[in-house]
């Protein structure tokens, strides 16, 4: 695993991915405890080619961003933009505090953009065939709409 500072002008959040959710107050914890001690966990990333496709820390990076910092510590992984959602998925949703709709988005990209099936989904997530395969149901009536 390295570690790097990276520059905060490489890093690309994608548009589709599941994101933790915090209330008021708990941004509002972030921020002081960012301000308070700094950061003290690096954002997770995947590194393709020159860019850096953000798989896990878009709050602390858009903290970053409003103090101004030229760059952050991130964790590099190499890959691509489907390792990075699968990555996301599997990070974010271990986590807890998502919202069911980013998830059901980045699995519709995921079998219809990347080409993968549930089996590949859950090899590379860590959740169960049932739950890929509920998602993969409600994302094709929901997006049907």
């Amino acid at each position: 695993m390295q570690i790097k500072n990276i520059p905060l002008a490489k890093i690309t959040v994608p548009q589709i991915r599941v994101r933790a959710r915090y209330d008021d107050d708990g941004q509002e914890q972030l921020r002081s405890s960012l301000s308070a001690i700094g950061q003290q966990e690096p954002i997770l990333v995947v590194q393709s080619g020159e860019e850096f496709i953000l798989v896990d820390g878009a709050h602390r990076l858009e903290e970053a961003r409003l103090r101004g910092d030229a760059t952050i510590p991130s964790v590099i992984r190499p890959g691509t933009m489907r390792d990075a959602l699968l990555q996301n998925i599997a990070v974010s949703h271990n986590k807890g505090k998502t919202h069911p709709g980013d998830l059901l988005a980045v699995i519709d990209h995921l079998v219809k953009n990347e080409g993968l099936d549930s089996d590949a989904i859950c090899q590379a997530t860590g959740m169960s065939r049932e739950q890929v395969e509920r998602l993969w149901k409600i994302s094709e009536s929901s997006f049907a709409l």
